[in-house]
């Protein structure tokens, strides 16, 4: 069973997030044979904006539909 301790919960954050599909198309497709295009709408479509931007090596564009332009820090 997994520790849902608050510590381990660190790594719950867009950095994160971005950092691990970097990891899993880098697995997926290792000597870039393939071309990647990241899409979302919403929350995702900033998520695939801003791959795009930080990992630009790894994919030939991004489609954002409706992404988050102005990211609230602590929202609760």
């Amino acid at each position: 069973m997994p520790n849902w301790e608050l510590s381990n919960l660190k790594t719950l954050n867009s950095q994160q997030a971005l950092a691990d599909l970097a990891v899993f198309i880098g697995e997926m497709n290792p000597d870039q044979a393939n071309e990647v295009l990241v899409i979302g709408g919403s929350y995702p479509g900033a998520m695939a904006a801003w791959f795009r931007e930080r990992y630009p090596h790894l994919t030939i564009g991004a489609w954002s539909s409706s992404g988050v332009v102005n990211p609230i820090i602590d929202f609760w």
